[in-house]
């Protein structure tokens, strides 16, 4: 099956090479099919020198909705686009009582991903977010769920992330695209069965983004969840965790179909 990879990164050079790229390798992708998209020239300068010639990179804009419609916009349309965070440090699957090392490679998931999705009339399929055994299953479900761009997989020009009228949430962005793709298609489609692991609220990226324009993650974060949820309040409800008082969306459980894994 054919597809491309896209890695939007900011200010993380040494941990897309220490995790992400090796995370790659152990999948086995085609390095050929790897973009890295930054945000400036300058910023396409430090990459080099971290990562080296092996990677195509590609100058798109700052800030990770921006970046992500950017993204979209450079694939053909309908051309298949898998996306990776790059700080992806290792991937699992569910076990017989703990989650082990992933037994598949890219092409494998990438293949069974955009089956099911094409199956359905969806354009957004993803991993399960939750790295305990306890909560993965062994199917994909299909239907309304949570979509982290830690990975998924999309299409070129599609419209949950090139729409001009989208408003540019940026630490929210993940909860609204998932929200959108079912909106507008029906359904989006995850596997149930694997996870990963990464610090989500990590130095660099979006949250450096984010303090240069003068907020902090967390702050930002419970503005555009709010503004989220306020669109899609029949599908979504905000809940503030009383450990962390990090925010996030807690998603109507709605479940189309099930495809064994």
């Amino acid at each position: 099956m054919s597809y491309q990879i896209a890695i939007p990164s900011y200010k993380r050079y040494e941990i897309l090479k220490t995790q992400t790229l090796p995370t790659l390798d152990k999948l086995q992708a085609d390095r050929d099919k790897i973009h890295i998209f930054v945000a400036n020239e300058e910023e396409e300068e430090q990459y080099r020198a971290v990562i080296g010639d092996d990677y195509r990179i590609v100058v798109g804009q700052r800030g990770i909705s921006t970046q992500r419609k950017y993204i979209h916009n450079y694939f053909a349309d309908n051309e298949r686009v898998v996306s990776f965070d790059d700080d992806v440090q290792e991937m699992y699957e569910k076990g017989v009582t703990k989650i082990q090392p992933l037994t598949y490679t890219l092409d494998e998931i990438v293949t069974r991903g955009y089956e099911v999705t094409e199956k359905y009339g969806a354009r957004l399929w993803g991993v399960n977010p939750n790295s305990n055994n306890f909560f993965l299953k062994d199917e994909l479900s299909v239907g309304l769920r949570y979509i982290t761009a830690t990975i998924m997989g999309s299409y070129g020009k599609e419209w949950i992330f090139s729409d001009p009228e989208r408003r540019m949430t940026n630490t929210g962005e993940d909860a609204h695209s998932s929200l959108r793709a079912f909106v507008k298609y029906g359904a989006v489609v995850r596997f149930e069965y694997i996870c990963f692991k990464t610090n989500w609220f990590a130095e660099g990226g979006n949250r450096t983004c984010v303090q240069e324009d003068g907020q902090t993650r967390e702050e930002r974060h419970l503005e555009e969840l709010t503004w989220v949820q306020s669109r899609f309040a029949d599908l979504c409800k905000l809940q503030i965790h009383k450990d962390t008082g990090i925010s996030s969306l807690r998603f109507k459980p709605i479940t189309i179909a099930r495809e064994p894994r």
